[in-house]
This record gives structure tokens, sequence and C-alpha cells, in this order.
């Protein structure tokens, strides 16, 4: 394929699960078309994607799509993967897309960038211009890399401080590819589909006034971006059709049996645990649960029978009594599961994956403030097992320092884990 200057092509190309589009998506779109001054971008949602689990029907996430970018005149949907059971690869799709609009820039994010070596055909991908999207200065220019390279205003040497890997990537590309690209710096946030779905499944939702906000922009013919990362019509539709509520019942009946700060701490959790939780890959369903129930008999008068005598210490009562309240009231039969809800305050001896999990989100979600929880959460997203031995150490150094009775489990994780008598 002859390849044009990318600034004389006029129609871009830029797919993706969408699952949900969110408001950075819609940014980046317009930025897009506003910077190449293009006059049709195609958006193309994945069927079956073969790099990810796409679970929301393709149906779902195209009406989504045409709901934020209905006032955006320049964009048009292509539905050609509607009804492909198998994997699509952009490799296949491609040539096909050319064929139907003609030249075309194909706008990426950096993170494919760096990763295309590993995508299927990289060289039928890289036939054709590519616009690289990277997280930079709201300030920055396009530019490219090698004797063309641009200056990219004030913020350049962060930019290319950051974005290292992907410079390296973009110039491997041109020398191995005979790729020509672009790259377009733009202030974007870090707004994640995945944790938009999470944050539905544990019932985190925008406030009410930002929802009665929305539909008064929504009434108007306006886009309303909320505070959770998705417009006020999105919110909407996934409302309206139930989607990413698999948890509907723990969201639903948990908050009633404890405080609403306590539900917060325990959203907080099921946040931090699926973030941890990118460094184990165990599977959604046990972490969610397990968040979810952790702190489901905080306050509670009730004590199941089966709670042992050792564990009816006020601080550690709640996990026990929640393990039971998850296998009786909520019907969890994962033994894996009900054991993240009962240690999840003490810990014990050689605990499993998910134990430590729960363990240790519980310990350093986001909105713990008490002294030492920042080191410990910034430890364990760079790497688990240290943050772990962290919130053991410092958890057993608290609870002797503050005296009274000491549960016997803590005692056995600190040892297990820490290697002091």
């Amino acid at each position: 394929m002859e390849q044009k200057d990318i600034r004389q092509i006029k129609v871009g190309v830029f797919g993706g699960a969408f699952d949900p589009v969110h408001n950075e998506h819609v940014r980046l779109m317009e930025t897009v078309i506003d910077r190449l001054g293009l006059e049709t971008l195609v958006l193309l949602p994945s069927g079956n994607a073969p790099h990810k689990s796409t679970a929301t029907p393709f149906a779902e996430r195209l009406e989504m799509l045409r709901l934020a970018t209905a006032h955006i005149r320049e964009v048009v949907i292509d539905t050609a993967e509607e009804h492909v059971a198998t994997p699509t690869y952009s490799s296949e799709m491609l040539p096909r897309l050319h064929r139907k609009y003609g030249d075309f820039v194909h706008v990426i994010g950096g993170d494919s960038m760096v990763a295309m070596p590993t995508w299927h055909n990289p060289h039928e991908v890289m036939r054709y211009p590519h616009v690289v999207v990277a997280r930079g200065a709201e300030n920055a220019a396009v530019f490219s890399v090698g004797e063309k390279s641009a200056a990219l205003g004030q913020d350049s040497e962060a930019f290319r401080r950051d974005n290292q890997a992907l410079l390296e990537a973009v110039r491997y590309a041109e020398e191995t590819y005979h790729a020509t690209i672009e790259v377009l710096p733009v202030c974007l946030s870090a707004l994640s589909s995945t944790e938009i779905r999470l944050s539905y499944r544990i019932g985190k939702t925008p406030p009410r006034e930002d929802v009665t906000a929305g539909q008064k922009a929504l009434d108007r013919g306006q886009y309303y971006p909320m505070c959770n990362g998705v417009c006020y019509a999105v919110h909407d539709y996934i409302r309206r059709a139930g989607l990413y509520d698999e948890y509907a019942r723990f969201v639903a009946e948990v908050p009633e049996h404890i405080s609403p700060e306590r539900w917060a701490h325990t959203q907080e959790v099921a946040l931090m645990a699926m973030r941890l939780n990118r460094q184990l890959g165990l599977p959604e369903e046990k972490v969610i649960t397990a968040a979810l129930l952790h702190d489901c008999m905080k306050g509670a008068e009730h004590v199941y029978p089966a709670v042992p005598l050792d564990a009816r210490q006020p601080n550690v009562l709640h996990a026990f009594n929640g393990a039971e309240e998850a296998r009786y009231r909520y019907r969890v039969e994962d033994e894996d599961v009900i054991n993240a809800v009962r240690y999840h305050t003490t810990g014990r001896a050689a605990m499993s994956d998910l134990e430590r999990l729960i363990y240790l989100a519980d310990y350093c979600e986001a909105t713990r403030t008490f002294e030492g929880a920042k080191e410990v959460r910034e430890a364990a997203l760079n790497n688990f097992d240290e943050g772990f031995l962290m919130a053991v150490e410092r958890t057993h150094d608290h609870v002797h320092q503050k005296g009274g009775d000491i549960c016997p489990y803590g005692d056995e994780c600190y040892r297990y884990y820490c290697h002091k008598a």
C-alpha cells in the first residue's frame, strides 16, 4: 500500500471493546478529530477480541457507544465484527476497512504500540499509517521519532522520560516494519473500563446530585461527563439494562446490616483487592465476593455458635462471625472465600492467596490514613508479597504495643511469614 502523509488523510479508525465507552475515550476521539483535521472517525467495536475477554454483549456495547458519541458528527460506527464468533485480528480487519473507507490512519494507544510485536501478523497491521495516542502534556505537539523528531513543548523532557518504552517501540516499528507513525500526546486521565465496570458491580455509583445534573443535561441534548467516568446517557443505559450487576444481592443486602461508613470501606477494599489481584490473577468472582462480605457482621449482636472462643475478642469477632454469615445468609459454598472472610483481620499460618489478598486489601485500601498505611499501599501495588509482609509485621507490632488479649491466629501468621519467634 502506498502511504500518504498522515496530515493528508481525512479518515481515522479507532477500535476497542468499549465496555463501557468512557469519558476519556470520548475526549480522545474529539482530540484526534480536531488535531488531525479528520472528516470521519470510524469506530470499530470489537466482536471477540483475541487479547481480552468481553462478557458484555455486542449490542449493549454498541448502544452505549452510540449514546456517548451522538454529539460528534464525524463519528461513524462500523459493526463489521457484530456477528463474528471467532477471534478477529487487526491484521485481518484493517484491509477490509481500507477497501471500504479508502486511506485511513489507524489510531491506537501507547500501550498497544509497545505490545505491537506480540500482535498477530504485526507487519500487516503496520502497513497502514498510525497515530499513537500517549498520555502527555496538554501543550505537547505531535511528533515522530527519528530524524523528523519535533519539539514537544515545555514538558518535552518529562514526556520523553515517562514514555521511554513507547519511544523505543515506535523506533522499532519504523525500523522493522517501515511504518509511518506519529505520536499524539494528549492530557488524559488514567480512566479504565475495567475499574468502571467494577465500580458498578460493587454499587459504587455517582452521587445523587451528579445524576440529577446529568438528567437535566440529557434533557437539553447535552453530553454530561459524570464523576464516575462515563457520561450520563451511558450511566442511565447501564442502570436500565442491568449491566454489571452480577453482585446485586450483596450490594443490596450487606449495606442494610452495617454502617454507611463501613460499607464505603467495604467498597474500597473491593477496589483495592482487584487492583492488587492484577499481580495474582485470581478469579474475579472469588475476589469480589470475599471483599464485599469481609465486614458483613461488623457491629452485629448475633454470634454464631461455630465461632471459636479464642476468636471472640472485640476486634476479631466480626471476621469469624462474618465467615458463618457468608455461609448461611449469603449461601457461599467456596471454602476459600469463607476463609478469606474469616482470617482477613488476624491472618493465620499458610494462608491461601485469596486470604492474603483480602487481608492486605483491608489493611491498605485507598482511604486508610493510619500511620504506615500509605507506605504499605505503595509497596503492595508494586510488589504484592512485599506489601503483605509489611502489613503482617506492622499489624503484629501494633497489637502487641496496644496490649490486651492477643489472638493466637495473628501470632501464628507473624511467626509463619516473618520468621520471628
